[in-house]
């Protein structure tokens, strides 16, 4: 039986999921202040947040979703490449840069889907990546 890390190239949906406890992500901010904030999120990610911790451990989940959809924790990621924004009509969504676009186009990442949300002392994310599936090889 395959690692259940493990995926599939035939296969043409890739899921991450990732839950983040909102007193970790407050912890960094008290310790840290504007040092986590900006190695992390961008601008407009702590715009958008008002500096909110349960929104921005939203955030924080749906990146470390994003990195386990596209199998990205090998390869390293510069956090501020995974950007979550929202459409015009508020869904949110991911705009992505550097190697972790890279990485998408490779894997012939056409459509991202995202959701999140924040309950309590919980912030979770759930990214749903469609990729073009890829030809099988030809034997002979």
């Amino acid at each position: 039986m395959p690692s259940p890390r493990r995926q599939d190239p035939t296969s043409n949906l890739r899921l991450g999921v990732d839950l983040v406890d909102v007193h970790a992500i407050e912890d960094s901010l008290a310790e840290f202040g504007d040092r986590f904030v900006h190695r992390i999120f961008s601008t407009h990610e702590v715009e958008v947040s008002s500096g909110s911790p349960k929104r921005l451990a939203a955030r924080f989940a749906a990146k470390e979703a994003l990195i386990k959809a596209l199998d990205l924790a090998e390869i390293g990621v510069d956090w501020r490449n995974i950007e979550v924004r929202g459409d015009a009509a508020g869904r949110p969504g991911m705009r992505l840069a550097g190697n972790v676009a890279a990485r998408a186009r490779e894997l012939g990442a056409h459509d991202i889907l995202l959701s999140m949300s924040h309950e309590g002392s919980l912030a979770m994310a759930t990214v749903i990546a469609q990729i073009r599936p890829m030809e099988p090889a030809a034997t002979g």
